[in-house]
């Protein structure tokens, strides 16, 4: 079977260190991944393991012994499972073809690639098996950095009736404490912040417009982590771009929340998916309104009796 073909398994989990050690994270998913699959094999642990490593032409080393040693094999199944009993069992998968595997591992690459090369795997495990997904951009950012995504996130409004509500919202969404009202009505007076001001003396700030106005005129604090830096929009809009122009990604989205990903399906089709479920939700929305209606109907008349 060509190189091309094969495919590593391994938990999205994995990908939490990749940034700070790359080689020792991709050298322990790659360990994990062959000692999962030689236990499809037969006879002893090493033997099985050698049977992996000749099926995926992986060679482990150790000191000046021959390629795929006892020693060296005993040391990868020692590793596998170190990183086989550190897991949550419930954590989602990635299937990663192996090629693409070695162009991570062999290659050096920036802080940037190297996100692309983790939100093609979030992507991945959040597929599955299937050609196409609904997903949005916090669950991509959570698995970029090995988290599952089912924690809660917070719900902020869509916009601010203050300058004083866009502070405290930043101070929170993207904790910094030094951008004051002042700070704010300078950007807007400097035609950097967009506000409208639908009456005298009121202001409306788009939280799209804030967090833009955020990312790309205000300082990062030097305190913010990557996973914080990569769930802001402008960063995360980004990887998404070079995704879908160098990866093979298709994205749409239309006057929904999220948006349909897929790596096999054609944009006509995902847009085809996004309609047919905006009718369906419009459906059922005018179900719901008649069955109120029916309800509203009944009292009514039980009124009247």
């Amino acid at each position: 079977m060509a190189d091309e073909a094969k495919y590593i398994n391994f938990p999205i989990s994995l990908l939490s260190g990749i940034f700070e050690k790359k080689t020792k994270t991709l050298s322990d998913i790659l360990r994990y991944s062959l000692y999962v699959y030689s236990k499809k094999y037969k006879g002893s642990e090493t033997n099985r393991m050698k049977c992996a490593a000749e099926y995926f032409d992986v060679y482990f080393t150790s000191g000046d012994e021959e390629k795929n040693s006892n020693r060296s094999l005993c040391k990868a199944i020692e590793d596998g499972k170190r990183v086989e009993n550190s897991l949550d069992e419930k954590c989602p998968h990635v299937s990663l073809k192996l090629s693409m595997f070695w162009v991570i591992y062999k290659e050096s690459h920036d802080e940037f690639e190297i996100a692309c090369f983790c939100a093609f795997c979030a992507i991945k495990s959040i597929l599955g098996h299937r050609d196409y997904v609904k997903t949005n951009k916090g669950l991509i950012a959570a698995r970029m950095f090995g988290k599952t995504g089912k924690e809660e996130t917070p719900v902020y409004p869509d916009s601010f009736s203050s300058y004083s509500e866009a502070s405290v919202y930043l101070g929170k969404r993207h904790r910094v404490g030094c951008c004051s009202v002042g700070n704010l009505q300078d950007a807007t007076k400097n035609g950097k912040l967009h506000v409208s001001r639908p009456r005298k003396n009121a202001v409306v700030i788009e939280r799209n417009d804030l967090d833009r106005w955020f990312e790309e005129h205000y300082s990062m604090p030097k305190s913010m982590s990557l996973a914080e830096k990569y769930s802001l929009r402008y960063h995360i809009d980004r990887v998404l771009f070079e995704l879908q122009a160098n990866w093979g990604l298709k994205l749409y989205s239309d006057h929904s929340r999220g948006f349909y990903l897929s790596f096999k399906n054609e944009l006509v089709d995902l847009a085809m998916h996004n309609e047919q479920a905006k009718r369906t939700n419009k459906y059922k929305e005018y179900a719901e309104v008649k069955a109120r209606a029916k309800s509203e109907a009944l009292k009514r008349i039980n009124t009247y009796k």
